[in-house]
């Protein structure tokens, strides 16, 4: 929805480009990439006056050369990977995405999980506190790669 944008901005947290429509970028045309991600950058430019920090491309923990030339050629300089999957997007419950997170985590790591899903809302204050009771400490990307 456009106000879910400017509302993450104003709560002093980070986007991502992760495509108009979510296609697996694994078996995907160049074209349709090029589309998803300019798409994508589009509206969160309209929306929150940014394109995001980066791409993080759908299906694809380690992104292709391919990936990273159309990243480049649509503005962003950072194509984002991720280790930890909870796959919460297939509404696994809260418990679920708790403890795949909370296994999964090392320090370093980077969670990818979806707006949109009441089970990744609801599960999220136990996901951080999780994290903390292990000592490691939810932050941004930026942050994280700014090391």
């Amino acid at each position: 929805t456009p106000s879910v944008g400017p509302r993450i901005v104003a709560g002093g947290h980070e986007l991502g480009n992760h495509s108009y429509s979510h296609p697996d970028f694994r078996r995907a045309s160049a074209a349709v990439m090029k589309t998803e991600i300019e798409r994508c950058r589009d509206i969160l430019v309209k929306q929150t006056k940014n394109p995001g920090i980066g791409l993080l491309a759908p299906e694809v923990d380690l992104p292709v050369p391919t990936i990273l030339k159309l990243a480049k050629s649509a503005g962003y300089a950072r194509v984002i990977g991720w280790d930890v999957d909870p796959r919460d997007w297939s509404d696994p419950g809260p418990d679920a995405i708790l403890r795949i997170v909370g296994s999964g985590s090392r320090p370093g790591s980077i969670v990818q999980m979806h707006l949109g899903h009441p089970e990744t809302v609801e599960a999220l204050p136990k996901v951080i506190a999780k994290l903390r009771s292990r000592g490691l400490e939810p932050t941004s990307v930026s942050a994280l790669l700014a090391g």
